[in-house]
């Protein structure tokens, strides 16, 4: 089955690269499916991946992914970056509570927990589950193997990191069908 990357960039260091990227994901989803609601949906999701990065990743820099299966008709969203394995733990917390229930009940759950504590939203996840129809999954990588090596290193954003048990990489993976 074949996979088409449409979109790849580092972003990192500064919050504001986020809504840069957003808005040229944004005009690159909309030149593949010329649907204007979709696409609000789909950069907004993408964006809350890089929050996520920015909030939870080691070093505050990460890289969005774009494909697009056309075998099954779904777009795939990737935010990769490196996370410490307290953090790891809490995106899977997160990812644990908002699958126990379908995903408009999970999302009404998460705006409750933060409407009584907005210290802890978390709600991102839930929000993308929710608004795009969206399987999320989240892997660690402990190795950094050859797919993986072009991530880490001297000339890309997330540097020279060492990886160890605290340190990993980490990849959330958004598949959606927002398109019918």
């Amino acid at each position: 089955m074949p996979v088409y990357n449409i979109f790849r960039t580092f972003f990192g260091h500064e919050w504001e690269t986020i809504s840069v990227i957003r808005s040229l994901i944004e005009h690159v989803f909309y030149k593949h499916t010329n649907n204007f609601d979709a696409t609000k949906l789909f950069a907004a999701a993408a964006s809350e991946l890089m929050e996520n990065a920015y909030k939870y990743s080691y070093t505050k820099n990460g890289i969005i992914e774009i494909d697009y299966k056309p075998e099954i008709k779904k777009f795939i969203i990737k935010e990769i970056n490196i996370a410490e394995t307290s953090k790891i733990k809490t995106l899977k917390s997160i990812l644990n509570t908002i699958h126990k229930n379908d995903p408009e009940e999970a999302y009404k759950n998460m705006m409750l927990r933060a409407f009584q504590n907005h210290k802890i939203s978390q709600l991102g996840l839930a929000k993308i589950r929710y608004e795009c129809n969206a399987d999320i999954k989240l892997n660690t990588i402990g190795r950094i193997t050859k797919k993986y090596r072009s991530y880490i290193g001297p000339n890309t954003l997330l540097g020279n990191i060492k990886l160890d048990e605290n340190k990993k990489i980490i990849k959330i993976t958004v598949l959606t069908d927002i398109i019918k």
